[in-house]
């Protein structure tokens, strides 16, 4: 192969499933596809390292980035397809001077610096697939064994609630020399085996994928190539249901209407025992009066005072209990624009707008 995100191997069984689904849409019989197909045979690219350390002083100042593009089952593109990648690394910034790359992927440290960006694209046929490499530059002389390494969040704890009242954890690395000290001046490559529920940043800060995140156990991974040698390492993060959501009241005037119908969004919302929920004005539409009307009101309550969230909504529609009655939200003053309440009760809560005949469910989960 003449000289990047990738897709992990959780979701072989997904994209194996949509291949097949569009050979048989497309009328294909069994057997290989055409080379031709590169939709399919050329689906990404992983690289040997997303993160160097190198020195200015020789031997430690040289590196050489492989590039390996795989086909949709995370498997390597074979040859003699293969052979004809084109392999291209930049810098992320014109000019940046601190390493120098040749036509075989060989990185050269010319002068010191940390968070050196590479870009590196693999062309296939006509299809480019990118990922990009994090380098520090050191000029130690005689720099340590990189014997272990281990990484942890910060805050330590490995369970995280998905709400927005805390920010997701920042995942923290450390290369280790033989006697257990750190090695410093270490550049670092993180990932999550989940990117649809969790991504991670270059400095390793966790961030949801979405803005209503979901929930459950995630492996994530930290590498790092120090003087020419490679390992990996990696915590579990466990996110449980939060304590907080909020469902949006939005309106819209549905063909052969002339006045706003309301509608909840979204329309199931999964949250954990002793969650808030309120309802608000989504900033869709008119404001128009929105009841809230649970099948079974028996264990929807106000928040009590004990809550963690009861400084922040607990004045509001004080002491009342159940259902929530027909009202125009003002999206500009607190406490007419939401409409909190407080689930202390494992079950499923189906609710429904008497007046407007929209309807939503809330999931409370132990």
């Amino acid at each position: 192969m003449r000289y990047a995100n990738c897709m992990h191997r959780t979701s072989r069984g997904l994209i194996a499933m949509a291949v097949l689904i569009v050979a048989a849409c497309s009328g294909d019989t069994a057997g290989p596809r055409p080379v031709s197909d590169l939709v399919h045979r050329f689906w990404n690219v992983t690289l040997n390292t997303n993160a160097i350390t190198l020195s200015t002083v020789a031997p430690y100042d040289t590196f050489r980035v492989v590039a390996t593009p795989r086909d949709a089952f995370g498997d390597p593109v074979a040859a003699p397809l293969r052979d004809s990648a084109v392999t291209v690394i930049v810098p992320a910034v014109t000019g940046d001077d601190h390493v120098t790359v040749d036509s075989t992927g060989l990185i050269q440290a010319r002068q010191p610096g940390t968070g050196i960006v590479l870009y590196v694209r693999t062309t296939l046929g006509g299809v480019t697939r990118s990922d990009s490499v994090f380098v520090n530059v050191t000029s130690v002389a005689n720099p340590p064994q990189f014997a272990s390494m281990r990484v942890a969040f910060t805050p330590s704890d490995t369970l995280y609630t998905a709400d927005f009242f805390r920010s997701p954890p920042t995942l923290v690395g450390q290369a280790l020399d033989n006697n257990g000290n750190v090695i410093d001046s270490v550049a670092f490559a993180f990932r999550s085996a989940d990117s649809t529920l969790i991504r991670i940043d270059p400095t390793g800060q966790l961030n949801f994928a979405i803005s209503r995140p979901g929930f459950g156990r995630v492996m994530i991974y930290a590498s790092a190539t120090v003087y020419g040698v490679t390992r990996t390492d990696s915590v579990p993060l466990n996110i449980t249901a939060p304590y907080f959501a909020t469902v949006f009241i939005n309106t819209s005037v549905p063909r052969g209407h002339t006045a706003p119908v309301a509608y909840f969004a979204p329309v199931v919302d999964t949250v954990a025992v002793g969650a808030v929920v309120m309802w608000s004005f989504g900033g869709i539409g008119e404001p128009t009066p929105t009841d809230v009307t649970f099948d079974d009101p028996t264990h929807v309550t106000a928040i009590p005072p004990e809550a963690p969230l009861y400084a922040f909504f607990g004045t509001c529609d004080t002491n009342r209990d159940g259902n929530i009655p027909a009202i125009i939200l003002d999206p500009n003053v607190l406490c007419t624009n939401v409409w909190p309440r407080y689930f202390p009760v494992a079950g499923t809560y189906p609710y429904r707008s008497a007046l407007n005949g929209t309807s939503g469910t809330i999931v409370v989960v132990p």
